[in-house]
């Protein structure tokens, strides 16, 4: 077998895609084009962030903010001109001693922002 013959490789070829439930299945690329297939790879990327930063969450190394920043692909000063609040402050709430200590008029505007309610915002049940 030379090195270009794949035939007898049944893992050549093969790639991670999404389904409309957001479970990862193998296909072939035969099925997509080369655009597809460059933005199967990076959505299964923004799915791997997210959950990273979940996992993240939930270890208390950073605040529900980050979540939802991530979860909405916002960074700290996108997110800080949309809200009307100062890039280092939204940084500072990434913190989890510092979101902790938040008023409900902060936590409920960054909720508000995401469409949901504060419980859900700090629980993450978005």
């Amino acid at each position: 077998m030379s090195r270009g013959d794949d035939t007898n490789n049944k893992y050549v070829g093969l790639i991670y895609s999404l389904d409309k439930n957001g479970k990862y299945f193998i296909t072939t690329p035969s099925d997509f084009e080369p655009a597809e297939v460059a933005n199967s790879f990076e959505l299964a990327e923004i799915h791997r962030r997210i959950e990273e930063t979940k996992l993240n969450v939930l270890n208390g190394k950073i605040s529900p903010l980050a979540y939802y920043l991530e979860r909405n692909l916002m960074t700290p000063f996108r997110f800080s001109g949309e809200i009307g609040i100062s890039t280092w402050k939204v940084k500072r709430h990434l913190k989890p001693a510092v979101f902790r200590r938040l008023n409900y008029s902060f936590l409920n505007k960054y909720a508000s922002f995401f469409g949901i309610s504060v419980d859900d915002f700090i629980n993450l049940k978005y």
